[in-house]
């Protein structure tokens, strides 16, 4: 880490800042004493071992160019040290299962280093949350979790832009035991998703999580459609894992065959409502009308 050869830092903490500009995951954990932990606002919690080298290499994998800098004077004393940095990056893999932005990010923190006599006993990162997803131009939504009989949460659109009336529906449901959990099928989710956006027949899909639970509302065009994204790699991954002992409390699974659908679009000439199968796609007023995804 840039600026981080100050003769003032104990050795575990410079071996450790250098380590993260190197990308070197193990070589970051190996620098923490048995027992020591790495935990920040985006950790879910208190990490420890080969966890460490696995949470910075996400960060890697969704930044591969991120460089540290030590981002002003370090303060220690005999046990604790404060260590000011900046880190640098440019979005071009995948955050969080999304697709990449190519966005340059910019994010300062500072590090609570506590020392062991064989290693870093704890690091505790503290940064702004929010600041990393709103560069990338994410929501960043606060809202309580419940309030009376409402559950609150996010929801997600994906439209293949391939447009058409849906044959078929399906609907998943699943309810993670833990928050942990429920973050791994979000990712499981985002991961058959970014493969349906390939697959012939995918017109469009919904997600909606809600505490633990996430509800995903996919529309296809024909039935066989939904047999072959069954047979996905991601699809039987999550598939597999549901079965075993891995993956969620439960879960509701179905697919719908549509009998009847009807799709209504406004004529941006005249105003007048129409059935755009009835129509034909043009007005009574001569004007072309194409229905919009609403699926």
């Amino acid at each position: 880490m840039d600026g981080a050869a100050q003769p003032d830092l104990p050795g575990p903490v410079q071996r450790y800042l250098e380590a993260w500009n190197n990308h070197d995951g193990p070589g970051i954990a190996s620098t923490f004493a048995p027992g020591g932990y790495y935990s920040d606002p985006a950790s879910s919690g208190r990490l420890t071992g080969a966890a460490i080298a696995r949470y910075a290499e996400a960060l890697w994998q969704s930044f591969p160019d991120l460089h540290c800098s030590v981002d002003g004077p370090a303060v220690a004393d005999a046990e604790t040290v404060y260590v000011p940095w900046k880190m640098d990056g440019t979005n071009t893999g995948s955050f969080h299962g999304l697709p990449p932005t190519g966005k340059p990010v910019t994010l300062a923190g500072v590090d609570l280093v506590r020392l062991a006599s064989d290693g870093l006993a704890s690091v505790t990162g503290y940064f702004d949350s929010r600041e990393l997803p709103a560069q990338l131009g994410l929501q960043v939504i606060v809202q309580p979790h419940a309030i009376g009989p409402f559950s609150l949460g996010t929801s997600t659109r994906v439209v293949s832009g391939r447009g058409g009336n849906p044959g078929a529906f399906t609907v998943t449901s699943l309810e993670g035991r833990t928050p942990e959990e429920a973050e791994e099928i979000k990712k499981l989710g985002r991961e058959t998703l970014m493969e349906m956006l390939g697959m012939d027949g995918f017109i469009a899909a919904t997600v909606v999580a809600c505490g633990n639970r996430q509800m995903t509302f996919s529309a296809w065009e024909r039935e066989e459609d939904v047999a072959r994204m069954r047979s996905s790699e991601s699809h039987t991954d999550a598939v597999r894992r549901f079965y075993g002992r891995d993956l969620a409390h439960g879960g509701v699974i179905g697919s719908f065959e549509t009998k009847h659908v009807m799709a209504m679009e406004r004529c941006g000439k005249c105003g007048e409502m129409l059935n755009i199968a009835r129509s034909n796609g043009r007005c009574s007023c001569g004007q072309k009308v194409a229905p919009a995804s609403y699926w």
